[in-house]
């Protein structure tokens, strides 16, 4: 966290960072004086919780874009900390939605927001390219193949609407795991 920078934000700061540096950043944080400005976390796994105990008194938002966000097609879900503001919720929301869609959910809906679209983009792009490699096999041209994806009835004999629904549910659980090794981290950081 770069201290002159935090000094001088006015509306919000976005923690942008890997799990394991939010204590050092939010340490940082707490030491500038002066500063009323909304910290919008977007680290994975890091609670509004752990957030709120790092920073008190600070007013929170936990949000979590996804990876289209950098073409202006995010799908981004925030929570709101227990001391943020109408305004707060307007200035994530005009943040997040300047790239795409952003939308509040409760904190505890975030994992599972995370496990779809976070991971749903990857699926379609998965599913995409199998698809084609298919066609590959069968003797067409890439180009071809590409253009030519038909078949839905295989993919519901193959189960692939049970698969897709599988793979969201380990993504969730993924997050969920992510944030469980927060959790351990942050005890072991305070002792």
């Amino acid at each position: 966290c770069n201290n002159e920078v935090a000094k001088n934000a006015s509306t919000a700061i976005i923690l942008a960072t890997k799990p394991f540096a939010i204590p050092e950043a939010c340490k940082d944080l707490a030491s500038v004086e002066d500063n009323d400005a909304l910290i919008i976390s977007i680290a994975a796994g890091v609670t509004i919780k752990t957030l709120e105990s790092l920073l008190p008194g600070r007013r929170v938002i936990r949000v979590m874009p996804n990876t289209p966000c950098l073409v202006g097609q995010t799908a981004a879900a925030f929570a709101l900390g227990s001391l943020a503001t109408d305004a707060d919720r307007e200035i994530a929301h005009t943040i997040f939605g300047s790239v795409g869609i952003a939308m509040e959910v409760k904190e505890v809906h975030l994992d599972a927001v995370t496990g779809l679209s976070g991971s749903g983009p990857a699926y379609v792009f998965q599913f995409i390219e199998a698809l084609s490699d298919g066609g590959v096999r069968v003797g067409l041209p890439r180009d071809v193949a590409t253009q030519s994806i038909a078949g839905v009835e295989a993919l519901e004999r193959g189960g692939f609407r049970s698969t897709v629904i599988s793979a969201v549910k380990a993504a969730t659980r993924r997050q969920g795991g992510c944030r469980d090794g927060v959790r351990d981290w942050d005890a072991s950081w305070s002792t």
